[in-house]
């Protein structure tokens, strides 16, 4: 008698579930963050970035496995892609309501911005300027912002991701 691999899992929710655990871990150590000293230190967006690629990155293993390698790097991409799309989109809801939470955090993207522009010689008037149009459109700036840097990272975890994940052979294309 012949033995038979057990059919791929159903792994609908998959990207589903690792990305609201991802989404919330996110959550836990941006709180962290913005409670310690290193809240506005440069480095520490590297962090955040750090946790959504190893998260995207175990999805796409774990997809793999509950497949049982019968998958191909575009299918494992697309559920990457999947769970980028919810990180995203929690994360700008959490960034919004982050402003209207801690304004401070305003506040201090401001300084910072004309502190930087100061050091860079720019007149009273070109400062004044940038921050106004910055403090104009900066829910809009911040948005776009959440996007390109979670869907940047999401897709260097997702490449590395579809990469890694165990692929058999001669998977079913469809």
């Amino acid at each position: 008698m012949e033995q038979t691999a057990p059919p791929p899992q159903d792994t609908r929710n998959l990207p589903m579930t690792y990305g609201l655990i991802v989404s919330i871990i996110l959550i836990v150590v941006s709180l962290a963050i913005h409670f310690t000293s290193i809240a506005y230190e440069s480095w520490v967006q590297y962090i955040l970035a750090l946790i959504h690629i190893v998260g995207i990155i175990l999805m796409c293993v774990a997809y793999s496995n509950q497949q049982q390698g019968m998958v191909t790097f575009g299918k494992v991409f697309g559920k990457a892609f999947q769970m980028i799309a919810l990180i995203t989109v929690i994360m700008i809801a959490w960034g919004i309501l982050s402003n209207y939470i801690f304004p401070e955090i305003r506040e201090h993207a401001m300084e910072i911005a004309r502190a930087e522009m100061e050091r860079k010689d720019m007149d009273e008037e070109m400062i004044d300027n940038a921050l106004n149009i910055t403090q104009k459109f900066y829910a809009l700036f911040m948005v776009a912002g959440t996007i390109f840097a979670f869907v940047f990272w999401g897709l260097l975890g997702a490449l590395v991701g579809s990469l890694a994940a165990k692929k058999n052979k001669n998977p079913q294309p469809f």
